[in-house]
């Protein structure tokens, strides 16, 4: 799947969420599961980065 992440939320969501908010977001890459992007994404700098609620409730801690 592949997945992005808002630069302004921090929030990763797959390619395919209509909360996705275009246009403060960057691809991330394509990864199996969610927590793996989330995973990339807070060793990336995104100290902040949290599953979207809709399409990754299984990351969403916040």
């Amino acid at each position: 799947m592949v997945f992005y992440i808002n630069q302004l939320t921090h929030e990763v969501h797959k390619s395919t969420c209509s909360y996705v908010g275009y246009p403060n977001v960057i691809h991330l890459g394509i990864f199996d599961y969610p927590s793996e992007a989330v995973l990339y994404a807070l060793k990336n700098g995104y100290s902040n980065a949290d599953g979207c609620a809709y399409c990754c409730p299984q990351s969403h801690t916040k």
